[in-house]
């Protein structure tokens, strides 16, 4: 009986320190997702300023040429993909291969992968898809790791173009939905969408004073190409990254409801055993003393 009360004290208190990083993990979740909800916002905010400085040049590059250099384009396929390098989050990497499956046969040209974490990397070689891995890399454990990293694969990718000549850009990340759910995505970025350039060379300019193009109208739309692709990319990565927290959250939660109720099952059974040891302690004093009495009596007859 006291071993099974020492067992007892023994698992409630593994369980304990198992809920105490359950709830740390949770904390740590809640505070990564806030910090880079507020990123993605300030990336929101720098991608309407990249969207005025196209309908700037939209006023002066004419889009037919756009949509002309949109119909000759041939080569590579670039794939861009977001996934995690921690665990705890379910089938985030398995989604996006998932995704990565259904779109890469489409594709007649050659393609190649720059990934974004490891796990997710060795998950596409298994997975044996017609592409090569041009590019491993860690997912950024801290924001301003981000902007860093995105420009190092800008640079790779405008190599491609030249290079190579990138037919191509698709990029697959996670988007987090509400209830800490998410849903695989796939984004073109290459060639830019001509009915969103559309759209934008129709937006009115905001202010009386038009704007003016001091460099080519050329060399400026290839600058704020750039720009779109590198903003593009910081915000298909921190929304993974929110998407991840948002999973890793909702896993810790469903956790700490299992570990509170392993607890109370558990406290119960303590203090069941404990009442037992108490009544089995009473019984003994009990019948020790009727055992005494009865003896005493007999000594008296």
């Amino acid at each position: 009986m006291t071993q099974m009360l020492g067992s007892l004290q023994r698992r409630m208190k593994t369980v304990k320190e198992l809920q105490d990083i359950v709830d740390t993990m949770k904390t740590m979740a809640s505070l990564n997702i806030n910090t880079y909800e507020k990123v993605d916002t300030s990336l929101a905010d720098y991608f309407g300023v990249i969207e005025t400085a196209f309908c700037a040049v939209l006023r002066h590059y004419p889009l037919a040429t756009l949509v002309e250099e949109k119909k000759v384009l041939s080569g590579q396929v670039g794939l861009v993909v977001f996934g995690s390098d921690q665990g705890m989050v379910g089938q985030f990497n398995d989604c996006l291969v998932a995704a990565v499956t259904k779109e890469a046969p489409l594709r007649e040209a050659p393609c190649f992968v720059w990934c974004m974490g490891e796990k997710m990397g060795l998950k596409l070689q298994e997975a044996a898809l017609p592409l090569t891995i041009s590019r491993l890399e860690r997912v950024p454990d801290v924001a301003s790791k981000i902007t860093r990293l995105m420009e190092s694969l800008l640079l790779d990718i405008v190599a491609k173009q030249e290079t190579d000549g990138l037919a191509e850009l698709l990029v697959f990340y996670n988007q987090a939905q509400p209830g800490g759910r998410y849903k695989p995505t796939v984004e073109q970025l290459l060639p830019i969408d001509t009915a969103w350039l559309q759209a934008l060379s129709k937006r009115p300019w905001p202010t009386n004073r038009l704007p003016e193009i001091i460099a080519d109208e050329g060399n400026a739309l290839a600058r704020f190409t750039r720009e779109y692709l590198f903003i593009a990319l910081c915000r298909a990565c921190v929304g993974s990254i929110i998407s991840e927290n948002n999973s890793r959250l909702l896993v810790m939660q469903q956790a700490s409801k299992n570990i509170e109720q392993m607890l109370g099952e558990l406290t119960v059974a303590y203090h069941e055993e404990r009442q037992n040891l108490i009544d089995e302690e009473l019984f003994d004093i009990l019948f020790g003393y009727v055992a005494a009495e009865t003896k005493t009596g007999c000594g008296k007859t």
